[in-house]
């Protein structure tokens, strides 16, 4: 059983935001719209490290370098979009930073 727990949050302030759509939706959600994101993550253990952590905070700068390459101002699009290839159009030319995911939601 884990014993010890730790929690990692990358807020709003961060500035990581992105725009998607749920194009299996009937409402305004079908929509590009966006949002600024928050991420959470929770770590445990079932002991500390020799400094007493769970997780050494400054080891998560490749989690950080990933979510902005993923989230920071892109557009997602999910793999099955029928618009796909407009997508595709827009980010050869330079109007969208596309990044084709298996869903959205």
């Amino acid at each position: 059983m884990t014993r010890f727990f730790s929690l990692k949050k990358y807020g709003h302030e961060r500035g990581l935001s992105a725009a998607f759509r749920q194009w299996r939706a009937d409402s305004h959600c079908k929509f590009l719209h966006g949002y600024s994101l928050e991420f959470e993550f929770e770590f445990g253990a079932h002991e500390l490290d020799e400094r007493n952590w769970v997780v050494d905070f400054g080891g998560l700068k490749d989690l950080e370098s990933w979510l902005r390459s993923n989230f920071d101002h892109k557009t997602l699009v999910a793999s099955d979009d029928p618009k796909l290839s407009e997508f595709q159009l827009l980010k050869e030319n330079g109007i969208i930073d596309l990044v084709v995911v298996e869903s959205t939601g």
